[in-house]
């Protein structure tokens, strides 16, 4: 009895030991940057390699993805201001510049990126006639481009490419 109660003893501290160990190495990849909260508080952003935490105090809040991101948007149907559909097709590259902005500043910054696209790209194509959307291509992506550009800066997102493939008249199913 005294041999098993000297045993848990013995192995319990070792089990302790592990779980700390274990709770305070992290290793970010090359691709990833972690956001750490101390106490629910942003305490830093690190790059990749081997880091060391306060265990059960420091808390991996978001691993940011530092990779290009493609947005592609195949077959968007805006209506124009001459009530004619349009079929929109786009791919917008972007990339988290500011992981700590990313993480803070935005609710699911993929999903906010995307929706942003589309409420620009329904602006300025709606906002003109059908033949006037198709002329002024090289104008509604600059436009894009500098609509997003200045709205996600905030986020730590970097919009590096807006590329509008075409604008064409939308099929009809009838």
């Amino acid at each position: 009895m005294e041999s098993v109660q000297l045993v848990v003893l013995l192995i319990a501290p070792v089990i302790v030991l592990a779980a700390v160990a274990w709770r305070s190495v992290l290793v970010v990849r090359p691709d990833t940057s972690a956001v750490i909260e101390r106490l629910g508080r942003f305490r830093a952003v690190l790059e990749p390699g081997l880091h060391l935490l306060v265990p059960f105090v420091d808390r991996i809040r978001a691993r940011i993805d530092r990779r290009e991101q493609v947005l592609e948007f195949t077959d968007l149907a805006i209506t124009t201001a001459d009530k004619r559909v349009a079929s929109v097709r786009l791919t917008i590259r972007y990339e988290v510049s500011d992981p700590r902005a990313a993480t803070y500043e935005v609710a699911g910054y993929p999903q906010a990126v995307a929706e942003l696209t589309k409420t620009g790209v329904r602006n300025l194509v709606g906002g003109k006639t059908f033949e006037q959307a198709r002329s002024s291509y090289h104008l509604i992506r600059h436009e894009l481009d500098t609509f997003l550009r200045e709205t996600v800066d905030s986020w730590g997102i970097r919009v590096s490419r807006v590329e509008l493939t075409s604008i064409d008249q939308a099929v009809s199913n009838a």
